[in-house]
């Protein structure tokens, strides 16, 4: 019974341990890197991406699609092990989503980040541990946004 006990609390902990208070992981994982860009349409392709665990991207990242407002896609938080992006990242026409704290773990971007049309999005928190962009930031369209705070890390 002790044993019993003991794996029960050891299995508490690793859950509180392994989960930020935003629901995306907090787990080093090792690296695996996607070559090529990729173009994420709806939540299952995103779930689906992120069950792959990659940490970086030697493309570009594009979340969404111009063509059409995409109401599927309400979370991004299964990409939390991404830590870089070569080319840009491109969040855009999203309906539902209302942050990006799925990207929390991502510092670097390549080229330039571009968020368009995201008319739940509220803050951009989930981009906080950013410390580069090599090209411009667009923001555009997004009318719930109300500050810019997850900027501030970038020098």
């Amino acid at each position: 019974m002790k044993i019993f006990k003991k794996s029960i609390i050891t299995l508490i902990l690793i859950s509180i341990i392994g989960c930020d208070t935003d629901g995306t992981d907090s787990i080093n994982y090792p690296e695996k890197i996607f070559e090529g860009n990729v173009i994420l349409k709806t939540q299952q392709e995103v779930d689906d991406f992120g069950t792959e665990h990659y940490t970086r991207i030697t493309g570009y990242l594009e979340i969404g699609q111009i063509e059409t407002y995409n109401g599927s896609i309400t979370n991004i938080n299964e990409l939390s092990s991404l830590t870089s992006i070569d080319g840009f990242l491109r969040i855009q026409s999203l309906d539902l989503l209302d942050n990006i704290n799925g990207l929390s773990n991502i510092t670097q971007i390549g080229a330039f980040i571009e968020l368009v049309g995201n008319y739940s999005l509220i803050n951009l928190d989930g981009l906080n541990s950013i410390t580069s962009v090599h090209g411009d930031l667009g923001i555009h369209y997004n009318t719930k946004l109300i500050n810019l705070d997850g900027f501030d890390n970038i020098t």
